[in-house]
């Protein structure tokens, strides 16, 4: 399958394409040269490097520029070689002309005559040095990124598309390789903006007691240009899923509107912004750590049960001990009901103390480990449930496997206790509940008058002297046979009462089995039926 090109539209949509994510990766790298320039700044003042954001733009976009010319070049080849010889003396030359006039705009002179004395000594000082290192530093970099933006273009993927069948592709994916680079280079800067915020005299002279966190405003010290970085990160990594699927769609022969893609980058540009100032507005100059913010939870958790149970002791010792009075008895001594200060712990501090108001300083901490821990966990849940196969992998290990048979041994201990455990209780219940009314349906006959019975007792009486009258006329229950087994049986030798036996038998059900309420007007019904039966069972002959 041949994809041809469908207009000169794709062609200008490519080449604005290409503009924009050389842009944004010319733009994260001033962002590593700020990060850079701060750093250095921080440990030495004497050293000038303000130039570095603007020298990293500049080069990245001349690398992505020359990766692609010189993309068909034999590499070491003579021409190659000429190329990148002149461009290194080009680099060299204006950073060093760049450095001069920093200094001075006089000193260009003396440096041209000090280097006819001694030309690398006065060439290559220190700030130089320095330069040229993060030259070769941002040089190797961008033209990685080159190398990845290339291989991200329409042209480039429609090309593996066709290719895919033929031979299969080496190495991890494209998007994945732009994603470690992206954070890769965003674990340094972070590294780098953490070390600013504290003494780094103190940390390299090695007296680590006396190390402490400076107090800077948000944003301060490097961090804003991180949270650039990483915006522009995510912008080109959203820029490359379009690529990714609008080959799949030109490999699928599927119609796209032209505006899709500018909507895209504008959606996404929006969307990422949005992230980012939600961001910029979590609280982050809290004052309580996530150990103490628990443990003061857990205080509160603690302090509100303790004072519950003993709520709940007071009153019964009290409702004892008014017992004990009305019995004419000495009751214990009173008990006092405890108080209700448990609500006012106060908070933690770590540091310093809390100044104005400490509820809001909790609330503030609360909040933001409570949106930290749950990105983590989502991301721990997403990052399982896409590779499978380490998690796999993790489960095979020898040292790893034998504690999760000991948990699952475990957990499944605890299951089967729990099991068994409630269905004690489900069997102690109906036995209980089972004793309670045989014991009232025994225990009836002994009553002297059916008037102090309720009209459930009542219902119950009638039904178990039914089956003591079919006993004694011998038709016995057996212990097997439910209520309705035995009304069937008995209305075979009674048929005459066969409609009272199974309206009895219904009562009793409903009164024995129900919370239903049984009335008088019942109770006096279930009456007549046991006298029609009474009378049936007494015609019968033993």
């Amino acid at each position: 399958m041949t994809i041809k090109a469908n207009s000169g539209n794709s062609n200008t949509d490519q080449q604005g394409y290409n503009i924009v994510n050389a842009l944004i990766v010319s733009l994260m790298i001033a962002c590593l040269g700020f990060t850079v320039a701060s750093f250095v700044s921080k440990v030495n003042p004497d050293l000038y490097v303000n130039y570095l954001p603007v020298l990293g733009f500049l080069i990245t976009l001349e690398r992505i520029y020359s990766v692609k010319r010189t993309k068909r070049l034999m590499v070491l080849g003579r021409t190659w070689m000429i190329y990148q010889f002149t461009q290194w003396v080009f680099l060299l030359i204006a950073v060093k002309i760049i450095l001069l006039i920093a200094d001075h705009p006089d000193s260009l002179r003396i440096e041209f005559q000090l280097w006819r004395l001694d030309f690398f000594t006065y060439f290559f000082d220190n700030e130089t040095l320095f330069a040229i290192i993060y030259l070769v530093l941002v040089w190797g970099i961008s033209g990685y990124f080159a190398s990845l933006l290339n291989e991200m273009s329409l042209k480039e993927i429609l090309i593996r598309y066709e290719m895919r069948t033929m031979a299969p592709i080496s190495g991890p994916p494209v998007r994945e390789r732009l994603l470690g680079l992206i954070f890769g280079l965003g674990f340094i800067q972070l590294v780098l903006t953490g070390l600013m915020r504290i003494n780094l005299r103190i940390l390299l002279s090695g007296n680590f007691k006396a190390l402490s966190v400076q107090p800077l405003p948000f944003l301060a010290a490097g961090a804003w240009n991180v949270l650039v970085y990483f915006i522009l990160g995510l912008v080109l990594m959203s820029q490359s899923q379009f690529t990714r699927l609008n080959a799949r769609w030109r490999f699928q022969q599927i119609k796209v509107t032209p505006q899709l893609g500018n909507r895209w980058a504008t959606y996404s540009i929006l969307f990422i912004v949005l992230l980012a100032v939600v961001a910029s507005l979590l609280p982050t100059n809290y004052s309580l750590g996530f150990l103490s913010v628990l443990a003061y939870i857990l205080r509160y958790v603690f302090g509100f049960m303790f004072f519950l149970v003993g709520f709940i002791a007071s009153l019964v010792i009290f409702i004892f001990n008014l017992l004990l009075s009305l019995l004419g008895l000495t009751p214990h001594d009173q008990v006092s009901f405890p108080s209700s200060n448990f609500i006012s712990p106060s908070p933690p501090v770590e540091t310093q103390a809390v100044a104005i108001h400490p509820w809001l300083e909790v609330l503030k901490s609360l909040l933001f480990w409570t949106v930290f821990l749950g990105i983590v966990g989502f991301s721990v849940y997403q990052f399982i449930g896409q590779h499978k196969e380490l998690l796999t992998t993790i489960r095979r290990t020898p040292g790893i496997s034998w504690l999760i048979k000991v948990f699952q041994w475990l957990f499944g201990g605890f299951r089967m206790i729990n099991q068994k455990l409630s269905q004690a209780v489900e069997i102690g219940i109906q036995r209980l509940r089972k004793r309670a009314i045989d014991r009232l349906t025994t225990e009836m006959p002994r009553y002297l008058s059916l008037r102090r019975l309720t009209p459930r007792q009542r219902v119950l009486f009638f039904f178990k002297a039914m089956v003591r009258r079919g006993g004694e006329r011998g038709i016995p229950r057996k212990e097997s046979q439910t209520p309705y087994e035995y009304a069937s049986k008995l209305e075979g030798m009674i048929p005459d009462a066969d409609r009272d036996v199974n309206s009895l038998t219904n009562a009793f059900v409903e009164a024995r089995y129900s919370k239903r309420n049984i009335n008088q007007e019942k109770a006096g019904l279930v009456k007549r039926y046991w006298e029609r039966i009474r009378k049936a069972l007494h015609a019968i002959r033993k």
